[in-house]
């Protein structure tokens, strides 16, 4: 059962990541053992990274095997129009996967966590809408795409802070940044919960 910290949590990462389907789809799904502020990360990581569009029938049965199979095994796929009780896979991949499907309003059809390689039904739900494949977590941390590795460290030490003083420091004045610094801060402190505190500074700073 949901806390108020954790509905806090919630609400605030929807804000940071640009949400724009129901809070109450995103409780739900904390409530059945979902990572929901995790999820909302690595959908928005995908947005700003130039989400792949499978578009044809032979797309779409590809999928991101083809991407896995070049080494690419960061990169993200969205579907979209898929039927009812479409059935999804993760054979050919490299790496676990995470899976959701919302609707053309924006609402939660289903989802599924950190898939691994190898998996051959996954039911995407009653509704037609939009699958996007992103980027699972990785074991210990949060999946970084390397290209975006020490951009918050960087903006930080620009500003004689460290990245805890910073992300503390912007997301309690969200409205005085820049979305993009907001998501950035937002992303650092999950990062933050994942890896674990040490000397109440953040781990692999470099990474963030």
């Amino acid at each position: 059962m949901l806390n108020n910290q954790m509905r806090r949590e919630i609400l605030d990462t929807a804000r940071a990541t640009g949400f724009e389907g129901s809070i109450l789809d995103l409780y739900q799904m904390a409530n059945q053992g979902a990572n929901v502020p995790e999820m909302l990360q690595a959908e928005a990581q995908a947005k700003q990274q130039n989400m792949l569009v499978a578009q044809t029938p032979q797309e779409q049965q590809v999928g991101l095997r083809e991407q896995h199979a070049m080494g690419n095994t960061g990169a993200s796929m969205a579907f979209p129009d898929v039927a009812p009780n479409t059935s999804f896979n993760t054979q050919g991949m490299k790496v676990p996967i995470n899976i959701t499907k919302v609707d053309d309003q924006g609402h939660l059809v289903k989802s599924y966590q950190n898939v691994p390689p190898g998996i051959k039904d996954l039911p995407t739900g009653p509704k037609r809408g939009t699958v996007i494949e992103t980027p699972a977590y990785k074991k210990g941390g949060i999946y970084i795409k390397p290209e975006n590795r020490g951009k918050f460290t960087a903006w930080a030490k620009k500003r004689n802070l460290t990245v805890k003083q910073a992300a503390n420091k912007v997301m309690s004045n969200k409205e005085e940044y820049p979305t993009s610094v907001v998501k950035m801060a937002n992303f650092a402190k999950n990062f933050a919960k994942r890896m674990g505190g040490v000397r109440s500074e953040y781990r692999s700073l470099s990474d963030i």
